[in-house]
């Protein structure tokens, strides 16, 4: 899918404008001087990086499985796992079977409240999230110098949502 096309843009930069609500790197830069919220910002500021992970370790072969309509991987033993509903809870299993420590995290760069359902689609994609940090819903955003719409993450979940051009519920910008 081409997320760069001029509508498509539109079309994300609209889907940005509806469910992310408002940088806070600020506020959480301030947090994080207090030691009481340690835990919370740990969690949130060190994320596995799944595709490193994989791409890193050649037993892990997590992949789409149509027979159960989830993802799954070749144990140790080579047989086929049971299927899972994201490909981020197949690695995390794959890894487990094959007693691979999950040791590489990506950085998180900027902080942002987002709606509950940005957050949980964002979740779903491997993205670090705090569903109630303070009452608040945090992405912790893992890249930066463009505009969030441009994210390869944000294509994703519109693509998934079928609000693209051409797709199913296209949205009209």
């Amino acid at each position: 899918m081409d997320y760069h096309s001029s509508k498509n843009q539109k079309i994300l930069a609209e889907l940005v404008r509806r469910e992310v609500i408002y940088c806070i790197s600020e506020l959480i830069g301030e947090l994080s001087t207090d030691t009481k919220y340690d835990d919370i910002l740990m969690d949130l500021s060190m994320v596995p990086d799944y595709e490193a992970i994989v791409e890193n370790n050649d037993e892990l072969d997590v992949y789409w499985d149509d027979a159960c309509a989830g993802y799954a991987f070749k144990d140790k033993d080579g047989d086929e796992s049971e299927c899972y509903d994201t490909w981020i809870e197949a690695v995390e299993a794959a890894c487990d079977d094959h007693r691979i420590d999950i040791d590489e995290y990506r950085e998180v760069f900027e902080y942002w409240l987002v709606s509950r359902f940005l957050a949980n689609r964002l979740e779903e994609h491997g993205e670090p999230v705090a569903q109630d940090f303070l009452g608040l819903t945090i992405w912790g955003r893992c890249t930066t110098g463009q505009a969030i719409y441009m994210d390869h993450v944000i294509g994703e979940i519109a693509e998934e949502m079928e609000i693209l051009e051409g797709q199913k519920y296209e949205w009209d910008v």
